[in-house]
C-alpha cells in the first residue's frame, strides 16, 4: 500500500464481493479469532462461504490507515432485507470515521437470481424496492450518522445493463443517499474450471483467448457499454466507479492472469477508463504479487498526483490496436505521454520508433523517460528494466521500490520494443497521483501532440 500511496497520494481499498452479502458481525469468536468462514451452506454456484468477523477486523483497517493514507469501501449485506444487519455500518462508521468512503449496497444484483439468492423473476424493479428498504432503515438508525455514502447498483453486466436500473428512476429517487454510481465487469470468466458441474459451460483454454488481451481494442470494448453511464454520473455530480474487475472472474486463467501480458493489459485498460490486488495463492505457491498490482502502480505513476489530470487516447500510429498511446494533461498542459507495444516479437521486426513533438507551448528544458519491458521473478524482485531509468528492484525485506529518475535535456527518438509501455514526463518531477473526476480545464486539443 505504501508503494501505491507514494505514487497516488492515497489508496482506496474495497473490502467486499460475494462474501459481503452474507457477512455477519459478532462480538467475538472462539480462541480470539478475528474472522472465520462458515462453509456449511455453500450451495451457490461459486461456493461462497458465510463470512463471520469481529470488530477487530474493522480496527485492523483503521490501523492500516494510521500507517498509510488509506480509505475504505465496505459492504452492507443484502441477502435478507427483511432482517437487515446494519451493525456492520454502525461499527465501521464509529471506528473508521473519515477513513470510511462508503458502503456498497448490492454486489452484482443481476446475478442474485441465477445464484439462487432470489426468485428467477428478480429484476431491476425488485432491486429498486429492496434498496428503499435499506435506505429507510439507515435513516431510522441513529448509530449511522452518515447517510449519503451508498455505492450502487454494481451490476455485473451479465443480465442487467446500468440503463435498466436507471430506467426505474433509481438515480432520481436515491440521489441524496448515493455517494457514487458503480458497475462491475470482467471480460471473461474461468468459472467452468474453478467450479465444475455448476452449469458454467465448457472450460476455456487460456491460450485460446490470450491474444484478445494483447490489444488496445480490449480496453475500448470493455469501457464502451459504460460511456452513457459515465455521462449520466457527470450530469448528477456523482463519481462513477468500476468497482470490481480483473482479467477473468472465478480466480482468473493460469498462464494468462499471472503473466506480464495481464499487467500490460490492465495498464492500458486503466488508462482507457480514465480517458472515458495482490493475488494470494498461499496454498500452492505461497504469497505472490499479481500482475495487476504492477499495472495499478504504473497507472498511478502515469495519472499523477494532482487529482486533476485529463487523459486523452491519442489514437497513435493510425489508431493501431497494438501500439496505443495516451497523453496526460494537467492544468490544461501536456504533462506525460504513455506509449505501448503489444506485439510479442522479440526479433525486433515489430519494434517501432516514436517521434514526439509538442506545439502550442514552451519546449520543456528536460524530460524523464521510463520503460517497462518485462517483469521477472515476481516473488523475488520487481524489475522494471529501463531505457533511462525507472524502479529498479524492491527490497526483499520491505517491498520498497528503489531506483533513480534521470532527466534528459532533449527528447530523443526511442524504439518501443515488443510488449512494452513507455512513460514520458515533460515535467521535472514524477510525483504519483489519483484522479477522481474530470477537472474543469479547457478541452485539450489532440493537435498539440504528435506521435508517429
Amino acid at each position: 500500500m505504501s508503494i501505491m500511496r507514494d505514487r497516488a497520494g492515497r489508496v482506496n481499498i474495497r473490502v467486499g464481493g460475494n462474501t459481503q452479502e452474507t457477512a455477519v458481525l459478532v462480538d467475538s469468536l472462539p480462541d480470539g479469532a478475528m474472522i472465520e468462514k462458515d462453509k456449511a451452506d455453500t450451495s451457490n454456484p461459486t461456493q461462497t462461504p458465510t463470512l463471520i468477523f469481529t470488530p477487530e477486523f474493522i480496527y485492523l483497517f483503521s490501523n492500516v490507515s494510521s500507517l498509510v493514507n488509506t480509505k475504505w469501501y465496505l459492504g452492507i449485506p443484502m441477502n435478507d432485507t427483511s432482517a437487515l444487519r446494519l451493525g456492520i455500518a454502525e461499527v465501521a462508521e464509529a471506528i473508521l470515521g473519515d477513513n470510511l468512503i462508503g458502503f456498497q449496497l448490492g454486489n452484482e444484483p443481476d446475478l442474485y437470481a441465477g445464484h439462487g439468492h432470489r426468485s428467477l423473476s428478480y429484476g431491476p424493479e425488485d432491486y429498486f424496492g429492496e434498496f428503499a428498504v435499506v435506505v429507510q432503515a439507515i435513516a431510522n438508525d441513529s448509530n449511522i450518522p452518515i447517510r449519503n455514502n451508498l455505492i450502487a447498483p454494481s451490476p455485473s453486466g451479465t443480465h442487467w445493463s446500468p440503463e435498466m436500473v436507471w430506467d426505474t428512476g433509481f438515480i432520481t429517487a436515491y440521489q441524496p443517499q448515493l455517494g457514487a454510481l458503480s458497475v462491475e465487469h470482467y471480460p471473461m470468466d474461468n468459472c467452468a474450471e474453478a467450479f465444475p458441474d455448476s452449469g458454467f459451460g465448457p472450460i476455456i483454454n487460456p491460450q485460446d483467448v490470450f491474444a484478445s488481451y494483447l490489444t488496445h481494442a480490449s480496453g475500448i470494448d470493455i469501457v464502451q457499454p459504460y460511456l452513457n453511464t459515465a455521462n449520466i454520473a457527470q450530469q448528477v455530480g456523482k463519481p462513477f466507479l468500476m468497482f470490481e474487475t480483473n482479467t477473468a472472474s472465478c480466480g482468473g486463467f493460469a498462464g494468462l492472469s499471472d503473466s506480464f501480458g495481464a499487467a500490460l493489459w490492465a495498464l492500458d485498460y486503466g488508462l482507457q477508463m480514465a480517458y472515458t490486488p495482490p493475488t494470494n495463492q498461499s496454498t500452492t505457491k505461497q504469497w505472490t504479487v499479481g500482475p495487476v498490482f504492477y499495472a495499478a502502480v504504473a497507472v498511478a505513476e502515469t495519472l499523477g498526483r494532482s487529482n486533476t489530470s485529463q487523459i486523452l487516447d491519442i489514437q497513435a500510429n493510425g489508431n493501431n490496436m497494438y501500439t496505443p498511446g495516451y497523453a496526460v494533461y494537467d492544468g490544461g498542459n501536456l504533462d506525460r505521454v504513455a506509449l505501448f507495444n503489444y506485439m510479442t516479437d522479440p526479433s525486433g521486426a515489430n519494434d517501432y520508433t516514436a517521434s514526439i513533438s509538442v506545439t502550442g507551448g514552451d519546449t520543456p528544458a528536460q524530460v524523464s523517460v521510463k520503460s517497462v519491458p518485462h517483469i521477472t521473478a515476481l516473488q523475488q524482485w520487481l524489475i522494471m528494466d529501463l531505457i533511462d531509468t525507472f524502479w529498479h528492484r524492491r527490497s526483499p525485506r520491505n517491498s520498497i521500490l528503489h531506483g533513480l529518475v534521470r532527466f534528459v535535456t532533449s527528447l530523443p527518438r526511442y524504439r518501443i520494443n515488443y510488449l512494452m509501455p513507455l512513460l514520458i514526463s515533460v515535467s521535472d518531477t514524477w510525483w504519483p497521483v489519483r484522479v477522481r473526476s474530470v477537472a474543469p480545464y479547457p478541452v485539450v486539443d489532440r493537435r498539440e501532440l504528435t506521435v508517429m
